[in-house]
């Protein structure tokens, strides 16, 4: 059977990123968040859906702080970006 693209939308703070994958009544969801990449599959009004998204930089899929909810209207992720390795880390670059 073949999946869906699941809506998104993004926003980011010099130290963060929000997703919301906008799809109400997500059931049998399966999220895997890697430091590059984040993979979600799941099922929205007997649809299935899929979203594949390549990070432009890596993140800190390991911080206990990035984390994700299923609520009733959305999945709502807060990921926190990985710790630069420039000296100067008070000019951080935002994602394209």
């Amino acid at each position: 059977m073949t999946s869906n693209t699941a809506p998104i939308k993004w926003a980011q703070r010099s130290d963060s990123l929000y997703i919301t994958i906008a799809l109400p009544d997500v059931k049998d969801e399966t999220i895997t968040l890697t430091d590059s990449e984040l993979h979600f599959k799941g099922t929205s009004e007997d649809k299935p859906y899929e979203v594949n998204i390549k990070f432009f930089q890596p993140v800190d899929s390991s911080n206990t702080e990035s984390t994700y909810k299923v609520l009733p209207r959305s999945v709502q992720f807060y990921i926190i970006k990985a710790k630069s390795e420039k000296e100067d880390d008070d000019e951080e670059e935002f994602w394209p």
